[in-house]
């Protein structure tokens, strides 16, 4: 792993405990109830329980509030099944482990589940080979990320000290072709990145950056395995 992704890494464990402090669990709980409710269409129908593997699902994991076998694989798992018990569900099978080495046999999941965390990854394009591998033929993978246009994505790794738990920014156009070869695109959605009230410097520079037409966007897409 890279020294600036160990960084971001201590950076997560800070943010996440700011997090706790100024969040009410008990409406975050019921906001992640409503997010797994509105993954559910996109799902799989196998006529069985899924196979279900959240990678990077930190301390509000949308795996825990699925049907399924579930699974959740985060280098900081036991950090985030010790602080944040309110939210993760005992019945999860939740590791410590990287998304670039998946210690899953191949074919194994039917739906793959990565909701903003691909731009935390040390490397992403291997993040991706992996959930490849790990799906079944016809399996599903939920992708949810900040895109951002190539200027823009240049300009990310000048001010990244604005943005440091994200160690990349990443493209539309770099996913789509990581995923050309072996998934069949099923949907996908893009919408403006919500201004944080809890960052006074980063609200106003992303402010600034939607004025210029240069900010990130929201981006999911739901892909098939071929």
């Amino acid at each position: 792993m890279t020294n600036k992704w160990e960084k971001c890494q201590v950076r997560e464990r800070e943010w996440w405990l700011r997090w706790k402090k100024r969040s009410d669990l008990k409406a975050v709980k019921a906001e992640l109830i409503g997010r797994a409710d509105r993954l559910k269409p996109f799902l799989p129908q196998t006529g069985r329980p899924l196979k279900i593997l959240q990678i990077g699902p930190a301390a509000n994991g949308e795996v825990h509030f699925l049907e399924g076998e579930r699974f959740a694989i985060d280098p900081l798992a036991s950090f985030f099944k010790e602080n944040f018990r309110e939210l993760i569900d005992p019945e999860v099978k939740f590791v410590d482990g990287l998304g670039e080495k998946l210690p899953y046999a191949d074919s194994f999941f039917d739906v793959i589940l990565i909701l903003n965390v691909l731009d935390h990854c040390a490397e992403p394009v291997k993040v991706m080979r992996e959930i490849e591998r790990a799906l079944v033929p016809g399996g599903r993978l939920i992708l949810e990320v900040n895109v951002y246009s190539p200027l823009a994505a240049l300009g990310h790794r000048v001010f990244n000290f604005l943005d440091r738990e994200h160690p990349h920014a990443l493209t539309e156009t770099k996913i789509k072709q990581e995923l050309a070869a072996g998934f069949r695109l099923i949907d996908e959605q893009a919408s403006r990145v919500t201004l944080p009230g809890y960052d006074i410097l980063k609200r106003s520079v992303l402010w600034l950056l939607m004025r210029l037409n240069l900010s990130p966007l929201n981006y999911r897409l739901t892909a098939e395995k071929k």
